[in-house]
Formats: structure tokens, sequence, C-alpha cells
């Protein structure tokens, strides 16, 4: 019979196994800044960024929505937020090569009002893709 450690190195190796907590890690490692305080679930793919050089902090879900211990630690405002990617990705006719731009759709739609958007919108595509000199 295992127990939950064996379990527990079991699942470790699977995900290993599988590519997805390289894959993960090299995310990680590419668009987080190292240093960078890390708050997440207790998902177990999670357990290594400390020895990555982030700072992690956690918060138990199954008990918690926020860490009884400090009340700055929780995840609801990226829950939130792929609440909304969700809400705002059509279901059909997606491609993925255009997912950088639905997301700068939706980002901007959460970030400024519908008078600023388009603003804002040609104002990042000035820094993007200025005219030539």
């Amino acid at each position: 019979m295992l127990n939950l450690r064996d379990t527990n190195i079991i699942a470790d190796a699977e995900l290993k196994a599988s590519g997805f907590l390289p894959t993960l890690l090299g995310v990680i490692r590419v668009w987080i800044h190292p240093g960078t305080v890390v708050v997440s679930d207790r998902w177990r793919v999670y357990n290594t960024l400390k020895e990555e050089g982030f700072q992690h902090l956690s918060v138990n879900q199954s008990i918690n929505f926020v860490n009884p211990t400090d009340s700055k630690v929780h995840t609801q405002n990226i829950e939130r937020t792929w609440r909304d990617v969700r809400r705002g990705l059509s279901r059909y006719g997606r491609r993925a090569e255009h997912f950088v731009g639905y997301l700068t759709d939706i980002f901007l739609k959460r970030r400024f009002a519908l008078g600023e958007q388009v603003h804002e919108f040609c104002l990042a595509a000035a820094v993007l893709y200025p005219l030539p000199s």
C-alpha cells in the first residue's frame, strides 16, 4: 500500500516525465525576474521556486483563500484575471498566433475606459513601431 509520501514522489516523477514541470519553470525563468515574490496555491510544481531564486508565498486553497498569517498573500487577483481572460476569449476561431493580441485586447479593456482604449492602443503601437527617422 502506498503512503502519502510515496504518492507525492510518484506524482512528482510523473510531472517531470510529462515535460510539464520543465516547461513551466522555463516560462517562469523567462518572464519573471529572479527575486520576485511569487504567490501561488500549494501545487507541488511550485515547490522548486525558492531553489530557482524566487520568493515563494503560498495559500492552501483547500482551507483558505487568503493566507491566515498574512492577508496580503492570496491568489484572488490572478484568479479574477484568468476568469476575465477566459470570458474574453472566443471559444471558436481562436488562432495560436493571435493569442498575444487577444490578451492585449482584454487587458486594454480592463485597464482603460471605453473612450481611452483606442488612444492608449495607438500610444503603445507608436512605442513598439516608431516611425523611421
